[in-house]
C-alpha cells in the first residue's frame, strides 16, 4: 500500500479530543443515571466502573466504526480537515472501520500504545491504521 504523506501528529492529537469529549458528553447522562440508581454503600463507584468503562469503550467503537464506515471521518477529523481512506483511497467501508476500531479501543485501553506507534514511526500511522489497512489524510 502506498503511504501517504503524513499528518502532523497534533491535527490527529486534537481531533482525538474532541471526539473523546464528544463521547464523553454522550456518556456521562448515563453514567450518572445509573450511580444514583445504586444503594449508597461504600465502595459503590468502585463497583460500577467496570460497566462504565466497558460502556464508554462500546460507546467509541460505534461512534468511531460508524463515523469512519459511513462518512469516512468522525466529527473531530471533519472539523480538522481529515479524513479516513481504505487503500484505495475512498472511503474505509463498515468492515474496515469496525476493525479499526476495535484494535483503536484495545489500543486507548492499554494506555495508548497504538498512538505511541503513530507517533514514533516515519508514516506516522497508527497501529489501528496499519491493522486495518487505512490511513488518515487531509482534505484537499
Amino acid at each position: 500500500m502506498h503511504e501517504p504523506a503524513a499528518v502532523p501528529p497534533w491535527r490527529r492529537i486534537l481531533a482525538a479530543a474532541l471526539d473523546a469529549a464528544l463521547v464523553s458528553a454522550v456518556a456521562v447522562f448515563p453514567i450518572l443515571v445509573a450511580a444514583r440508581a445504586l444503594p449508597h454503600v461504600a465502595g459503590r463507584l468502585q463497583a460500577l466502573f467496570p460497566a462504565c468503562a466497558a460502556f464508554v469503550a462500546l460507546l467509541g467503537f460505534t461512534y468511531a466504526a460508524l463515523g469512519h464506515g459511513l462518512m469516512g471521518a468522525t466529527i473531530g477529523k471533519r472539523l480538522l480537515g481529515l479524513r479516513v481512506t481504505g487503500p484505495d483511497g475512498a472511503a474505509p467501508g463498515m468492515a474496515r472501520s469496525a476493525v479499526r476500531a476495535a484494535v483503536a479501543v484495545a489500543g486507548t485501553a492499554a494506555l495508548g500504545v497504538g498512538v505511541v506507534v503513530g507517533l514514533c514511526t516515519r508514516g506516522g500511522r497508527s497501529l489501528h491504521d496499519r491493522a486495518a489497512g487505512t490511513s488518515v489524510v487531509r482534505v484537499p
